[in-house]
């Protein structure tokens, strides 16, 4: 069991041919799926690549194992019965028998490359195939072998100019076969001819006896289904259905609604605004209390949108746009709009967050700017809207009236800083207003942020990640630093952040967050958060970066998309399985000291332990003749001074926000926890990064104070060569080696 699986995948990656991708392990060579098919009862599935070593892979559909592999088809180079060289041949294996020899090879006699292959479903022992230009009739039993056919056509009949051929399809129980072409025509074949059409010829023997116009572009695709209807489906986005006669059933220009069974009892319904052509996806959200996932695809005529918000209440989707309006949309006619579009300005709209009671709705631009709508009296007013930031807003959050308190509104960004606006001061008159502007850090850019246990404890705090890898928790009501942790590197920098309702986990109080990075990984941390590396997951979830991340009403399910790899993933959580793994680090303070080097019997816990007891007899005084007193506590005075002596030198910035987490440690009750690990840089610094700091320092210094620095870059310089001579110095690559020894190990508390 996985704590995350892929459940399920929407959307296609248009630059993969055949939209399949190869899950051939990486330790083996990897080649390119170039063909595939399924039998007609959906038992098997069948594959094939194209390169060297290639081979046709027979899969059992309910279990996906491979049940044959026939390796080698065609002299090493081919796909399930198709070579990519000229010329093309046709080759059929009994894949029941042990046999990996085809019983019946024969070269298709055409330049035109063939990429389409069916049996007949009603006898085996006929096969179509077709490329762009031709069409090809195969007949064959045991004891003659293969025998190949070219249908008859004659355009000139049917007044019309022959464009290409898409694919092919056998129409079950008339005995037909149709094939798309890419002007939107559909081609019948038939064992009898238009110049006697009470005579039907033999089997393999077709011809062309109708063409029929169904769409405006390419037929990209064309199925047989329950022997009974023909779907077809159009580039321009549309699918179409017949019954085998070709008379309509049912078409629809646009397909908006698809049903995805997550279980038996609940189906999963996938909205997809704007069109159903391939696109990238940077915009998702779920219904706040159903079944129900709204898709955003960017690109579709004039219009490109940019992000999409539910109400709290599931009523409203807000929509933004690249040029900056914002609409209003009913959810459940999806066509509906309310109170008209609001140009908030002229830039693309990256943030929508509606508050709690659904009074506001708050909307953040690209260039930094943020704007406010106000319900009153059942209609939508625009407040005003205030540039507050200098870089991209990372996140737009309400703090719900709770206690006596007001509704708040704050906005995070990469620019380091938190502003919160006055909701009960902004007014149509006056405009949006600003409470006040802090700094949450001072070398770091944040990346992502959300509320800390929100509505699961007395007080409600601030977290943060920021692209030093480290999460902060900040108090909501003074913003003070509490506590800093180690954040999962191999995440890279962390850039969506959603704590799971607490009624998805079956143990009381156990909370875990959701997490996405520009990484592609999408991961779970299991709350409360200490820097334990044993209490998170993460894996690729995307060919490339994740741009939203979103979970299911119950917490039950995460979505993601990954913008330009045209996919929506469905992870299903299994905490029971995270839990397993949370406990093989141990307890306490076993999974921290067992990621220092060498553990509980290396020279990192030494140190540590040595410095612990030392910096209690330095407080005490080193002259003194009193009894020495050995604590387990050591004097607040002496955390930094430890740190430093361990090479971990503090900014005062930091080191209030460590001297802050002392004295507040307690508040959040949270699990034993490394201070060191937690505290100390992700990596150690290289050379490059110590001499641009240096030149920064000297830049800024008095002039007065020059000579000093050069005394300074002097004496550097010469501990630099002398551990270079002993062979101790870390060269500048030493900074992606020390993030790999990281990745796989991390640390944590002692005092």
């Amino acid at each position: 069991m996985n704590s995350l699986d892929l459940h399920w995948s929407y959307g296609i990656n248009q630059d993969i041919p055949k939209g399949f991708h190869n899950l051939i392990d990486e330790s083996q060579k990897r080649n390119e799926i170039v063909a595939n098919g399924a039998s007609y009862d959906n038992k098997w599935l069948l594959t094939g690549d194209a390169g060297e070593d290639s081979m046709i892979i027979i899969w059992d559909s309910k279990s996906g194992m491979p049940i044959k592999t026939i390796f080698d088809p065609h002299n090493g180079i081919g796909s399930c019965a198709l070579s990519m060289n000229m010329p093309q041949k046709l080759a059929i294996w009994e894949w029941t028998l042990a046999d990996n020899n085809p019983l019946f090879e024969v070269e298709i006699e055409t330049d035109d490359f063939h990429d389409c292959l069916l049996f007949n479903p009603d006898t085996s022992f006929e096969i179509v195939s077709n490329g762009r230009r031709s069409l090809k009739c195969f007949v064959w039993d045991k004891a003659t072998g293969i025998v190949q056919f070219s249908p008859d056509v004659n355009a000139k009949e049917f007044n019309i100019n022959l464009s290409e051929l898409t694919e092919s399809c056998f129409v079950e129980s008339v005995g037909q076969i149709i094939t798309g072409t890419s002007t939107g025509e559909l081609i019948v074949w038939d064992q009898r001819n238009l110049k006697n059409i009470s005579q039907k010829s033999e089997m393999g023997h077709r011809s062309a006896i109708k063409f029929i116009k169904l769409h405006n572009s390419s037929v990209n695709a064309i199925l047989n289904v329950h022997r009974q209807f023909i779907i077809t489906a159009g580039e321009e986005g549309s699918i179409k259905i017949f019954d085998n006669n070709i008379a309509v059933v049912s078409r629809d220009g646009a397909i908006n609604l698809l049903n995805v069974n997550i279980d038996n009892s609940s189906p999963f319904t996938i909205t997809t605004l704007m069109n159903n052509q391939p696109s990238h996806v940077y915009a998702i959200d779920v219904h706040p209390n159903e079944s129900l996932l709204v898709v955003v695809k960017k690109e579709f005529k004039n219009q490109s949108i940019s992000s999409l918000s539910f109400s709290h209440d599931g009523k409203i989707v807000a929509v933004g746009f690249e040029d900056g309006i914002l609409t209003l949309i009913d959810s459940r006619t999806f066509g509906t709009l309310i109170d008209g579009s609001f140009e908030i300005g002229k830039h693309r709209i990256i943030k929508i967050e509606f508050s709690p009671d659904n009074e506001f709705c708050a909307i953040a631009d690209s260039q930094h700017a943020l704007a406010l709508l106000k319900l009153v009296a059942e209609k939508w007013i625009y407040l005003g809207k205030y540039r507050v930031h200098s870089k991209e807003i990372k996140n737009v959050l309400f703090c719900p009236a709770e206690d006596g308190n007001q509704l708040r509104l704050i906005s995070v960004s990469e620019d380091r800083h938190l502003v919160e606006f006055d909701l009960q001061s902004s007014n149509i008159q006056d405009g949006l207003k600003i409470k006040f502007r802090k700094a949450l850090e001072q070398r770091a850019a944040i990346t992502g942020a959300t509320w800390y246990f929100p509505g699961w404890t007395k007080e409600r705090y601030l977290l943060t990640c920021n692209t030093e890898f480290k999460f902060r928790i900040y108090r909501a009501d003074s913003f003070m630093c509490r506590y800093t942790f180690c954040a999962p590197i191999y995440a890279g920098n962390i850039r969506h952040l959603a704590f799971l309702p607490p009624k998805c986990s079956k143990r009381d109080k156990t909370i875990y967050l959701s997490y996405a990075s520009e990484d592609k990984i999408v991961g779970l941390i299991k709350a409360p958060i200490d820097g334990n590396p044993m209490k998170t997951i993460g894996l690729t979830g995307h060919s490339k970066s994740i741009f939203n991340l979103k979970y299911s009403s119950d917490g039950a399910y995460l979505f993601t998309c990954g913008g330009d790899d045209y996919c929506i993933n469905m992870w299903k959580t299994d905490f029971d399985a995270f839990e397993a793994q949370c406990q093989l680090g141990g307890s306490g303070f076993d999974p921290f000291i067992s990621m220092l080097d060498g553990g509980f019997n290396g020279p990192v816990y030494k140190k540590i332990e040595d410095l612990f007891y030392f910096a209690q007899l330095y407080d005490q005084g080193f002259q003194s003749s009193s009894k020495r007193i050995a604590s387990d506590y050591l004097p607040i005075s002496q955390v930094v001074l430890v740190f430093q002596a361990l090479g971990v030198f503090l900014s005062e910035f930091d080191a209030e926000n460590l001297l802050n987490e002392i004295r507040y440690k307690d508040v959040l009750n949270s699990a034993e926890y490394n201070m060191y690990v937690n505290h100390r840089p992700a990596f150690e610094p290289d050379e490059v990064f110590l001499l641009d700091n240096i030149k920064t320092a000297m830049t800024k210094a008095d002039p007065n104070d020059t000579p000093l620095m050069n005394e300074l870059v002097n004496l550097l310089q010469r501990i630099y060569d002398s551990r270079r001579g002993s062979g101790n110095c870390k060269s500048g690559s030493s900074r992606s080696s020390e993030r790999k020894r990281h990745n796989s190990t991390c640390t944590s508390p002692l005092f």
